[in-house]
């Protein structure tokens, strides 16, 4: 491909040989001249470093930098974007990637069950009765979905009745489920999971969690039942979600997190139990002064 046709594709301005050319994508930091890598390292003077030392043939990165671009001398052509990893992403998804869209023989489908168009169900899947699920939705190896959770009454004795989950699981457009995710249905309403949003592999969703749009949910995490997370909320791998928590949108929730509190709106938060970041970076700095640790 070329750089003309690359920077048609995204709306992208080129700086640089319009007709330089690529065959493969590549890492910024280990790209040959006939690769298209992007540069999105989140700190403006690490981009500019890393895009003088790249030998990538043709580099997407950052609309905000064409200034300090152009002063750049001898370096690979470059193609401005408002979203590098994005459109990034989109070029190696509609011209690298080779996309088989299918249900696998070896997963169990339950009656009931109503799937969109272009839904992919790998190998081992499993989804019960019930679940409804959007278009071009991708479900991984061993994902179980619609099972019912968790939930029990105690009498006096201690002793246990299961309580019946008697509603569904929603599963909304352009949802990515990981290998080896449990989703549970739910009790009396149902579980929804968010047009958009992606799921990480080996994470526990219970019983009537409502995960909005476009939020990712990282490896290894666990949200106990009836939890509503906002849109475009980022939950980091290995965290704990307490049930009946209500996380705002624009949320970002840092590893390895125990959120037992209702989390508002944009915040940031980390730590077991979670606390915003400044709180958190606050008793941090107590501790190193007790500990007598430098900071």
């Amino acid at each position: 491909m070329k750089a003309k046709e690359i920077a048609a594709f995204i709306k992208g301005e080129i700086l640089g040989d319009p007709k330089k050319e690529i065959k493969r994508p590549g890492y910024l930091h280990t790209a040959k001249s006939d690769e298209l890598a992007y540069c999105y390292l989140k700190d403006d003077r690490k981009d500019l470093e890393s895009i003088k030392k790249t030998k990538a043939g043709i580099v997407i990165c950052s609309k905000h930098l064409k200034k300090k671009l152009k002063q750049i001398k001898n370096g690979p052509t470059m193609i401005l974007s408002n979203a590098a990893k994005y459109d990034f992403a989109r070029v190696l998804q509609n011209f690298f990637a080779e996309e088989v869209r299918a249900i696998s023989p070896l997963a169990f489908i339950g009656s009931n069950v109503r799937l969109g168009k272009e839904v992919d169900i790998h190998p081992n899947v499993v989804i019960y009765d019930g679940t409804i699920i959007g278009n071009r939705v991708t479900i991984r190896a061993n994902a179980v979905l619609g099972a019912e959770g968790l939930d029990y009454g105690k009498n006096k004795y201690g002793e246990l009745k299961r309580v019946p989950h008697m509603s569904s699981l929603i599963i909304e457009d352009d949802v990515d489920i990981g290998s080896n995710t449990t989703i549970q249905k739910g009790i009396l309403r149902p579980t929804i999971l968010g047009k958009g949003t992606k799921i990480g592999p080996n994470c526990d969703i219970g019983h009537e969690v409502e995960i909005g749009s476009h939020c990712v949910i990282a490896g290894m995490t666990l949200i106990a039942g009836a939890t509503e997370i906002g849109d475009f909320t980022f939950i980091a791998p290995h965290s704990t979600i307490r049930n009946s928590i209500k996380i705002g949108r624009n949320v970002f929730v840092g590893i390895g997190s125990l959120v037992v509190k209702n989390v508002p709106e944009g915040a940031t938060i980390l730590g077991r139990p979670a606390l915003e970041i400044e709180k958190f970076r606050n008793y941090r700095a107590r501790l190193k002064q007790l500990l007598g640790e430098s900071s």
